[in-house]
């Protein structure tokens, strides 16, 4: 039997119930099973374990001030506090703002417009950020493994969980994700739960393997830096590879802002910077060509607006209970 401490009334919020536990803060969905449910610290609702074990992602909705919002390469307020994205490199820095230690958590999803010209379509973006060592959070190098490898792991069950319980049948999705949240966001394209609920517009990756190839649903654009290791480290990346079918499987080059040098001593560790930091870069003359979407020069570029105040973050717990 769960028991629920509830505050939201003198707040002004939905009040919480037992059972499956949903409650509103902004945006937020919250489920919460087996465990009790504590009224929110700020936006953030946190779901505590009356037993113990498995547990299910949680739902917060920061202020966009407590974002990630220094980027390299960053031009003017980052997309995270303007809720615009107007090219590759501004969707990246939305993508990492998961990156905040396990405040949060990796995955964030807002109610966003796609403009092409004069043509608007309403989506649901999805950000995922990728390899980060944060305690009992699902970002560690297991699940780079079992992504790497196409299996199921608990970042994909996670990201999948967040999206099935908060964006509602029919929408229109764009999906988008940094190192091992790319590998996650092409997996999710590739879902069949996923691709029979919604409908999978795009998935744009920043220094990701390649995923879930002739399966993924809508166009996927992987954008690798020159000095990045990481989009060549998967077994379809290394087939794709030998082949010489990088175009053909989505990639997309960009020139490094820290490129290895065999005559600088110290420069190996380069290729982790360049993983790093080149994506978020609006001066990088490639990403510069690239819409929203990651498309490049395209005929009519696509631009994301969303309102930062709706965006919902979600834990993605490495002991968890998604399905």
């Amino acid at each position: 039997m769960m028991t629920v401490r509830n505050n939201n009334v003198a707040r002004g919020l939905p009040q919480v119930t037992s059972g499956d536990v949903r409650a509103t803060a902004k945006t937020n969905v919250v489920a919460a099973d087996k465990g009790v449910a504590r009224a929110p610290v700020g936006d953030r609702f946190e779901v505590a374990s009356s037993r113990g074990g498995p547990s299910r992602p949680t739902a917060s909705s920061p202020a966009p001030t407590q974002l990630s919002n220094q980027f390299h390469g960053q031009i003017g307020p980052s997309s995270n506090q303007t809720g615009k994205i107007g090219g590759a490199a501004e969707l990246a820095q939305f993508v990492n703002a998961g990156y905040n230690g396990g405040r949060f958590g990796p995955v964030s999803i807002t109610p966003a417009t796609l403009r092409e010209g004069n043509k608007t379509t309403p989506v649901h973006l999805v950000g995922i950020s990728g390899t980060e060592a944060v305690s009992g959070q699902s970002t560690g190098w297991i699940t780079n493994l079992k992504s790497g490898f196409e299996q199921n792991n608990p970042g994909l069950r996670n990201a999948k969980d967040a999206i099935l319980r908060t964006v509602p049948a029919g929408s229109n999705l764009v999906l988008a994700g940094h190192s091992q949240g790319g590998m996650i966001a092409q997996q999710l394209a590739a879902d069949p739960d996923i691709k029979n609920r919604y409908n999978v517009l795009s998935t744009t990756t920043f220094g990701s393997p390649l995923i879930g190839l002739g399966r993924r649903e809508g166009e996927v654009h992987r954008i690798a830096a020159a000095g990045d290791p990481v989009p060549r480290a998967s077994a379809a990346s290394s087939l794709n590879l030998a082949s010489g079918a990088w175009a053909a499987a989505g990639q997309q080059n960009i020139r490094t802002d820290f490129p290895i040098s065999l005559h600088k001593p110290g420069t190996y560790g380069n290729g982790i910077t360049a993983h790093n930091n080149d994506y978020t870069n609006e001066n990088n003359p490639e990403l510069k060509r690239m819409d929203a979407l990651g498309r490049n020069n395209p005929r009519v570029p696509a631009t994301l607006e969303f309102n930062p105040a709706n965006r919902v973050f979600f834990s993605s717990p490495t002991h968890t209970s998604a399905p």
